[in-house]
Parts: C-alpha cells; structure tokens; sequence
C-alpha cells in the first residue's frame, strides 16, 4: 500500500456496490432532509439539501475536546474558514471520488442554538440513511486528526513485508472488526448509529482502508474482484432467503432494518442486541445517552411502529425492564434518568432473553401521559387455564389487589413532560434469599452466577448476574453462605415474567425493589426458579398482589 490513498479503489467499491446492490444499498431519500444543509466542496459554502444536492457524503468522526463551533454553522450561504483537519481531508476526499457534496455536524449544524440543535437530532436517522456513503475516520482520537493518508500526512502503522524462498509475502493487516474495536471511533456512543444508519462506509485507520456497505466489506489490503461474493447481485428475493446471513455474512455495521418488517419477538431480539451493542460505548456528556441512540429509535418507530418512553418500546416493556448493568461494582448511575430505565446506567446493558415458554402472567404498567394517567401494558392469565404440571400454581389463582396506596393518583400528580415515574401491579415476593451453594458456570453462560436456595425442605434456584454489587459473602466455619443486600433484612422483589423450562422448572423473573421514601428505586433483575410439581412453595415468600410506584 502506498502513502497516499488510493482513491481508484474506493471508487470501484462504490461503483460495484451501486451496480449490484440496488435494494440493499440505496441511500433513502426523505421529506425531512429537506431541513438540512450541506458543504459544497467546490466553492465551501453552505448550501440546502434539494435535488441537485441529494447525492452527498456523511463524515462520522470523533470530536475529542476540540472546541466545535464554527461562526455561522447551519446557516445557508455561510463560507467556510479554517476548519479541523478531519473535515477538512473528507472535502478532499469527496472531490476526488467525483462528489460534490458533504455532511457534518459540527458545521452543518448550529452547536450553539439548542433549538436547532435538537431539530437536526430528530433528522439524524434520515441524515446518514439518505447519504451516498458514510466517511468514517477510525483512527482518529479528536477532529484534528485528518483522515490517514489524505492531504496532510501522519504516521501511520507500515505493511509488513518480506522475502522467503524468493517469494514476497506481505501482511494484511487488521479485519475491520478488529480495527473498529480497538481504535477510538469504535468506543464512543455517537458514532454507532452514524455507521448502522449508513448503507455504506468507507473506513479510514492508520492501518488501511476498509469499506462495508449492507451487502459487502471490502479491505485495501486484499482484492476481492474475483469473490463471487463481491460479484452476486442483492435483489429482494435473496436478501428475504432464510439462508442470505448464513451464505453472506451479517457483517460489522450492516443494517438490521433493510429486511421485512420483523415479527415481534425477532424485533425484541434486535432492539436487545443494539442496546448491548451501544451501551458498552462512552460519552462525553452523559445526558446525551438517549440523544446519540435517537436515530435507532427513529427508525424502529417509522419501520416497525414502535413507540418508546425512555428508550424502551412499550409493546415490550415488561421484557426490556429485565435490564441488567453487566458491571454495577464498577459503574455508576446517571443522574436525571428513571432507575427503572437502562438509560440510568454507565456501563453495557444486559436485557434478559427469555427464550423458554412463556406462562401467561396478569400484569398492568402505567405512566402518565399528556392527557393524563394511561396504561403502558396490560397483560392477563385470568382466560387462561394452568398448564398441564403445574401443581397449586398461587399466581394463578390470586387476583386481589391488596395495599395500592393510591398510586395511580401519585401518577396523575406529575409533570407529563417530566414524569419518570410508572405504576406497575403484579405480585411482590418480601424474604431474605439465603443462597446456601453457588454453582458456578451453570448454563455456560459467562455472565451468570447461580445458587441453590431451599424453603420449607423445597429445594429452588437463584440466578444474578455476576457483575451484580448486591451479592454478599459471607464465612462461617468452612461454609460460605451468599445474600442479597444487607444481611438480615427482608428485600422486596417484583414479579414481571415467567415461562416453563424443559427441564420442569418455572423460572420467575423479578427485579429487586429498593425503598425510596414512599416509591422504589430498580435494583438487581434475579431469577427464581422453583419446582413446577410444587409451586406452592412461592407463598412462603409474603407473596401479594399489589402496585408499586418505581422511579
């Protein structure tokens, strides 16, 4: 690879990617796009989205501390100074592989006026999804850092080469998974759904380039004219075959909303997989959590007709409060985000996948809304009857709501544009788990400890993550016993699902509830399995039906 880049091969990885993958990569052109203003990369001027324009590139980069506020950003008709580096190579970039126009934040919108700050945020979504293609500069740790091998030069890592038995063996480098995993625009929160919105990415690193668009990747290092993969026209029927992800690849940032409308659980699994993906990155601004994952969620609003209250979908919102931080003893909260919400948590995000049948449980969430109080979920086993081998099931024999102290008044009392508050009624277990053995590894699963439990001679199962800070050990002879919480004191925990093993256990999915003066706060998500031949044994656990206000 030479010093400069190459820009013949980025040419023909667009081209090719344009000629074959007309359904899986053509940029989506949008009414609100309208609201948007682009870099002309020949006069350097600001100037609107429209027909002529249409057919522009997006940069992604990272910000650093660099000050970003450009006198005149986001206005049409400004000129263009000194501008970062960074910015500055994606101008000449985009002219020499023949474009004319360019997207970037920092100067295609205003930092300064909140207002418009926010409108364009709402656009985000439709900004990257409606580019030709997306410039993505890995390697650079702030806006000053230029694109390697653009312009102005700067180190960067040289190929390996050598000579053995006369023949020249060079290296090729790193895969772009790799490089995007260890160089800096692959570890903030911003620049994930910048390159999933994308239909294509060239890829920028002080190693080499890369390209992947939603049907291919590509790196400088090898020549992939010859792959049949690189070669197979993507038209509807294949992208639809059960087989396509087997055959091609699912990729690095290819996108998961190219396909046909999901079926609901496929689309929890999807919602699942992005926010594990997405929480493990990191911010500058903590309050920007939900801001820099706003155009997923757009586009699982406008795609799949979902609507979300703090980032959770409210056609799964009993399933997405089953969040875990899989490393509270070494995060933090965020301030200013309901505890219930993933959103409240620094550190990546675990949503338990329930994968097992599910048993029908009665269940009702509320929030306040702008007109007022209204039901999130609503869920019932009250049609249902008990399934063959569950013995003296409580949970579905008992319906009473017992102690509500009014909470649903509580909820009408807050701000609607403020509320961070929901009402859910569903059964509350209050016992002190004492955990006699802990099974490590159980389930090869790496993020779980498991636990026996036994009430009443009824031998149970406990489950918690292991980055919990809430598992207590403690000593006594050569006997270790295990507790959540404070020893010696009750913990109340909150029912939200169940479903039936093969191995004929019932598995109940609770979160614990810490006081929080008259409310709860969200602690740990456990599960407790008991035996499905002797579910009694649950109301020996202060079992009650009633609603709780959690903040």
């Amino acid at each position: 690879m030479s010093d400069q880049a190459d820009y013949s091969i980025v040419q023909t990885w667009l081209s090719t990617c344009e000629h074959l993958h007309a359904v899986t990569c053509s940029p989506s052109r949008t009414e609100g796009l309208s609201n948007i203003c682009l870099i002309d990369v020949n006069t350097r001027q600001l100037v609107p989205y429209s027909i002529e324009t249409r057919d522009y590139l997006a940069l992604s980069y990272v910000w650093g501390t660099a000050v970003q506020h450009y006198r005149g950003a986001g206005v049409i008709g400004t000129s263009l100074g000194e501008i970062a580096q960074t910015i500055e190579d994606a101008i000449t970039l985009t002219k020499k592989i023949g474009k004319s126009y360019l997207w970037a934040d920092s100067i295609c919108i205003n930092q300064q006026n909140r207002n418009h700050k926010l409108s364009q945020i709402a656009l985000m979504s439709q900004i990257y999804q409606g580019a030709y293609a997306t410039i993505v500069a890995l390697s650079g740790a702030s806006s000053h850092a230029g694109l390697a091998r653009v312009e102005k030069s700067r180190e960067r890592f040289s190929q390996m080469k050598c000579t053995l038995d006369g023949l020249n063996l060079v290296s090729i480098g790193p895969s772009l998974y790799s490089a995007i995993n260890m160089l800096p625009w692959g570890k903030r929160a911003w620049t994930f759904q910048e390159a999933l919105m994308s239909p294509r990415c060239i890829y920028f690193s002080d190693f080499q380039m890369y390209f992947e668009c939603n049907a291919m990747q590509c790196s400088e290092s090898l020549d992939e004219s010859y792959s049949w993969i690189h070669r197979t026209i993507r038209d509807e029927s294949l992208l639809q075959a059960k087989t396509h992800d087997q055959r091609f690849g699912e990729g690095i940032f290819r996108s998961p909303f190219i396909k046909q409308t999901l079926m609901k659980d496929d689309r929890l699994w999807e919602y699942q997989r992005l926010v594990h993906q997405y929480s493990d990155r990191l911010l500058t601004n903590q309050n920007d959590i939900i801001n820099a994952f706003s155009g997923v969620l757009q586009v699982l609003t406008s795609k799949n007709e979902e609507t979300f209250f703090w980032a959770h979908p409210l056609a799964h919102f009993d399933r997405v409060l089953l969040w875990e931080s899989l490393w509270q003893h070494s995060g933090k909260r965020r301030d200013g985000f309901p505890s219930w919400s993933w959103t409240s948590w620094v550190g990546q995000i675990w949503i338990w996948q329930l994968t097992e049948h599910q048993l029908p449980l009665d269940l009702k969430i509320w929030r306040k809304f702008d007109s007022g109080v209204g039901t999130i979920l609503e869920t019932s086993n009250r049609d249902n009857e008990s399934p063959d081998g569950l013995i003296n099931d409580p949970l579905m024999l008992n319906h009473t709501v017992v102690d509500t102290e009014d909470c649903l008044h509580t909820l009408q009392l807050e701000h609607p544009g403020l509320t961070r508050l929901i009402c859910v009624e569903s059964f509350i277990f209050t016992f002190t788990p004492e955990l006699l053995t802990l099974r490590s590894g159980e389930g090869g699963h790496r993020h779980f400890k498991f636990f026996d439990m036994t009430i009443g001679g009824i031998p149970l199962k406990f489950r918690i993550t292991k980055g919990s800070a809430f598992v207590m050990e403690s000593t006594s002879g050569r006997e270790r016993t295990y507790s959540l919480g404070l020893s010696a004191r009750q913990d109340t925990f909150l029912l939200l699902s169940r479903n039936i093993s093969t191995a004929g256990w019932v598995n109940h999915y609770l979160i614990m509830l810490h006081p929080y003066g008259s409310i709860y706060q969200k602690g740990p998500v456990v599960m407790l399995s008991a035996p499905q031949n002797n579910l009694g044994v649950l109301q020996s656990l202060n079992m009650k039906r009633t609603r709780v206000l959690i903040t």
